[in-house]
């Protein structure tokens, strides 16, 4: 190609790339030929990304640009699974491959993994016009798939953001009953309906359970002037004693201490406690759930 035609062709490319993606066939409508095309990727010039996608080997690579090489690749396919999640926000790790629905007989290509499910309308969305499993649907389908501590992290963070009700948890878990995948959706919701959003709360309601200490509930709200504060893992309503289960993927020290003080001044206390603390040493914990019991009783009257 002459330096015109070149000039040419990369702006014509430029104004048909979407978000920096393209195809070797938007690089042939924009005026590339098939072998300036071939030169550009072998030499480093351009890269691929996923299916049929293509890109400057500079730009940078991220879910949304995956999934729109994906949508150029197959303009009617749904996101859905681990890549609709980051889509939405969710707090999921990105295993590098893009997930879409697709009718049966589509294969799996390069970074592309082609699935064919069942989806309701009301299961799809529109996401800054790419169609995308709704935020419902994808919660559901990466607790019942990723694996069992991944799925714990993603439901402590859906519960206690209010993307998922409790009840619509339990409802999903029975109407999937005898279905693949629904023991672990079943094991989940049966922790949500006892108020705890991760093994390690389920194991600090068991310790409790265990000790014979009453009077608490799990995942409680905390008001003031009608306006949520906090969100505890167990409360002693009576005694105002708050017990957190600290991990390291969710808590924020200054963020905590924070909190901790303004709880303090609406006359709650709070001890908190680790998943070693809890699993190791459970007569540590036991012994100063019940003495801070003792001290606000002891107050109170």
């Amino acid at each position: 190609m002459d330096i015109h035609a070149l000039e040419l062709a990369e702006t014509q490319l430029r104004r048909r790339q979407v978000a920096g993606i393209f195809t070797a066939r938007m690089a042939m409508q924009s005026g590339f030929t098939r072998g300036a095309i071939r030169h550009r990727l072998a030499n480093g010039w351009w890269k691929a990304v996923v299916g049929d996608g293509i890109a400057d080997a500079n730009l940078d690579i991220d879910v949304r640009r995956r999934v729109v090489a994906a949508r150029l690749t197959y303009p009617h396919a749904v996101v859905i699974r681990r890549t609709a999640a980051m889509l939405h926000g969710f707090t999921v790790e990105d295993d590098v491959t893009t997930h879409i629905h697709l009718g049966s007989g589509r294969r799996d290509r390069s970074g592309l993994s082609v699935h064919d499910v069942r989806l309701e309308r009301s299961d799809v969305t529109d996401l800054e016009g790419i169609a995308v499993t709704s935020r419902r649907r994808t919660v559901l389908d990466c607790l019942m798939r990723l694996d069992l501590q991944e799925a714990e992290r993603l439901l402590a963070w859906v519960v206690t953001r209010e993307v998922l009700a409790p009840s619509a948890l339990l409802e999903a878990a029975e109407r999937c009953t005898g279905r693949p995948h629904n023991v672990q959706l079943a094991r989940l919701a049966q922790m949500v309906a006892v108020g705890a959003v991760n093994g390690g709360e389920l194991a600090l309601h068991e310790l409790l359970r265990t000790a014979r200490i009453s009077g608490w509930s799990g995942d409680q709200k905390i008001y003031q002037h009608g306006r949520i504060i906090a969100r505890v893992d167990v409360l002693f309503h009576e005694e105002k004693l708050i017990l957190e289960l600290d991990g390291e993927r969710f808590h924020d020290p200054a963020v905590d201490r924070a909190r901790d003080l303004a709880l303090g001044n609406l006359g709650y206390t709070v001890l908190r406690f680790t998943w070693s603390d809890v699993t190791e040493r459970p007569l540590f914990v036991v012994r100063a759930v019940v003495d801070a019991l003792a001290r606000s009783r002891g107050v109170r009257r």
